[in-house]
Order: C-alpha cells, then sequence, then structure tokens
C-alpha cells in the first residue's frame, strides 16, 4: 500500500518561523511564541536572549549576573550575540560594582560562545581602577568581534584608556570609538603589540588631533587590511591622514568611506582629501546638515572622484541639528552638479524627509542620476 503523503505543518516550517518571528520585537509577544511549540522554542530564544543589556540604573544587575553563572540557564548562554553595558544619571556607583564582576563572570565562570559584540556606552566622572579592570576583562573575550566604545569623562588619562586594552581580544576587526581625555596627560611609554587587523574604523568626531594621533599609535590595531573607514569633518585632516598614514594604511583596500560634516567654522576646511586617493572606493556615504558651507564642502569632496572611480553607490544623509533655524537659506544646486559631473553609472540613495524644504534637491539630485 502506498503511503498518504502528508502536507507539512506550516507551523513546523523553519523557514516560516523565523519570517514570522523576524516581525515581532517585544518580550511578551516572543515569550507566548516560545509555548506554542517545540519547534518555536528555539527561534523565539534566539531572539530573546540575542542582547545582553546591563544599565546601571537597574538596581537587579547583581541577580541577573548571578543567573548567568546557574547550570540550568548555560543552555541559553548560546543565544547571547551582543552584550550593552551603560549608565544611567543616578547609577554611576551601581556601575562601578556591576563593571568588575560581569568582566569576571563572562571572562572566567562561564561561556558565550557566539558573543561577538560589546558596547561601552558611558557619561560621568573617570572610571575607578576596578571598574577599568572589569572593561578590560569585557574586552578580552576571544569571541568579540566588534567593539562599540562611547564613553565621555570615563577615563581621567590616555594612560587608562590604554590600560583596558592591554589584553583585548585578537580577533576584533570593527571599532567604534567616541572618547574624550583631559588635555594634560600622561601617556605611557610602551607600547602595545600591534597584531590586531581592524577591518573597519570609526574616529572619534571631536578628539583633539595630537591625542588622537598619539592613541592609535598606542592602540594594539593595524590598519593596513581596513576595508571601511568612517570619519568626521572635525579635525578632518590631522586625525585622518596625519594619524592613519602613519600607521601604513593602504588606501587600495578601503571599499567603504562614511564622512560626516559637522557644523564649524566656514572658515576651515578639508584640505587634503582627495578621493582619488581610494582607488578602489565603492560606497561613499556623505551626511551633513542643512548649512551652505556644508554643502559647498562637500561639493569640492566630490569633484575629487576620479574619472577611473568604481562607485557603485553615493548616500546621502540629511540630518537636523539645534542650530537648523540660524542656517539660513540653502542651495544644493553646487553639489548636485558636482554629482551629475562624476563619471560611471552608481546608485544615488537619499536619506531625508521628501516633505522637507529640499524638495528641489529631490529633483536636481535625480537629474543627476537621469544624466548617467
Amino acid at each position: 500500500m502506498t503511503p498518504l503523503l502528508v502536507a507539512p505543518n506550516p507551523l513546523d516550517i523553519p523557514e516560516l518561523i523565523d519570517l514570522c518571528l523576524s516581525n515581532l520585537h517585544s518580550q511578551p509577544d516572543l515569550c507566548s511564541c516560545a509555548l506554542v511549540a517545540r519547534s518555536w522554542v528555539h527561534p523565539a530564544q534566539t531572539r530573546l536572549f540575542s542582547t545582553l543589556r546591563f544599565h546601571s540604573d537597574e538596581k537587579d544587575w547583581f541577580p541577573r549576573i548571578a543567573r548567568l553563572v546557574s547550570p540550568q540557564n548555560s543552555r541559553l548562554l548560546p543565544h547571547i550575540h551582543h552584550l550593552i553595558v551603560r549608565n544611567g544619571f543616578t547609577g554611576i556607583a551601581e556601575l562601578e560594582g556591576m563593571l568588575p564582576l560581569l568582566g569576571w563572570t563572562l571572562r572566567g565562570r562561564i561561556s558565550c560562545p557566539n558573543l561577538t559584540r560589546l558596547t561601552f556606552l558611558y557619561d560621568g566622572p573617570p572610571l575607578s581602577r576596578m571598574a577599568l579592570v572589569g572593561l578590560r576583562d569585557l574586552l578580552s573575550l576571544p569571541t568579540l568581534h566588534t567593539v562599540t566604545i562611547k564613553c565621555s569623562g570615563g577615563f581621567a588619562s590616555e594612560r587608562d584608556f590604554c590600560r583596558v586594552w592591554a589584553i583585548c581580544s585578537p580577533n576584533i576587526r570593527h571599532l567604534i570609538w567616541m572618547c574624550n581625555w583631559p588635555e594634560e596627560s600622561s601617556w605611557p611609554t610602551a607600547h602595545l603589540q600591534t597584531t590586531i587587523q581592524l577591518r573597519s574604523l570609526c574616529l572619534p568626531r571631536k578628539a583633539h588631533p595630537r591625542f588622537a594621533r598619539k592613541m592609535l599609535e598606542l592602540l594594539p590595531f593595524t590598519l593596513e587590511n581596513l576595508t571601511t573607514l568612517s570619519v568626521s569633518s572635525i579635525n578632518y585632516s590631522a586625525v585622518l591622514w596625519n594619524v592613519l598614514q602613519n600607521k601604513n594604511i593602504n588606501n587600495n583596500n578601503i571599499r567603504e568611506l562614511h564622512f560626516r560634516v559637522e557644523i564649524f567654522d566656514p572658515d576651515d576646511d578639508i584640505i587634503g582629501l582627495d578621493l582619488a586617493n581610494f582607488p578602489h572606493l565603492a560606497f561613499l556615504d556623505l551626511a551633513f546638515p542643512r548649512w551652505q558651507h556644508c554643502l559647498d564642502l562637500l561639493a569640492a569632496l566630490v569633484r575629487t572622484i576620479p574619472p577611473t572611480n568604481r562607485l557603485h553607490a553615493i548616500q546621502l544623509e540629511l540630518y537636523a541639528t539645534a542650530n537648523d533655524a540660524f542656517s539660513g537659506s540653502c542651495e544644493p544646486q553646487p553639489l548636485c552638479t558636482a554629482i551629475a559631473g562624476v563619471a560611471g553609472v552608481f546608485e544615488l540613495w537619499l536619506k531625508m524627509d521628501p516633505a522637507a524644504e529640499f524638495g528641489l534637491w529631490r529633483v536636481n539630485a535625480n537629474a543627476a542620476i537621469v544624466s548617467h
């Protein structure tokens, strides 16, 4: 007898389950999905526990760390991919106790084999020595691949910042670095071994050029294989060219360049930035506020794109600032003309509100695309 073919239950098809759960983001909804069927448990838990957050204003951080060590929760640890640690307005003292315990726990007591991202967000007074040790332990987790450190006031000196990298993971490939320090600092004399090859780097937006240069010279990273670079116009020539070229950066490897124009003195410029020095650039991202001198600077930058470029896409992002009310009239035509003059065929992506005052901008930008 030929067995009857039974149609599969749609609730048990992994691809459909993933597609359904990808549209859910609230914890109660995902918890409910984990109770639907046995086949729903793993994908629901993957989304529930993929990001582990610790906020210093939350008073339950100690029992939460203790639950990580509990044997009954060991099966959930492989779901963790991203660790976020941040402070609040009232929990700075709590963070001083949280960081050392969390670093010690994740480094020595448990294993999170898929923890690849670490984000540390801090705004407050300089961290204590024990808190810095905890941050150092977190940075040493061998599975880390991407690190974001946005820290205002947390490091009393560049020496403290270097100490947290002393035993950092050799597998870090992506670094977003937004920190500042007092201008009078004592520098360590010993350089860390530069064996960690970064693939992408986001430079600090407002770092003092001299300190940024010294910092990159001391950190254990080599930029020879950098493929993605993010930088802002503030201190641009000092930070990018004087620092990165001294680190033997190979511009031939850069495929993505993200450039953010900040509001600054109109007399400033971006001398030294020449896109002809990036022969294999495929994606150019330009973010700018609604200020005329910023548009003019971008127009000058776009005009340095060589005829032999390999661009696949240019993205233009208009972002708002608190000072936009004082920006005055803004004419995007020079930038539109510069884009229309770029040789080759590429896509133009616009990240801006179509209903904003840049209605004329959309027409001109589309004309630039048509001209190709």
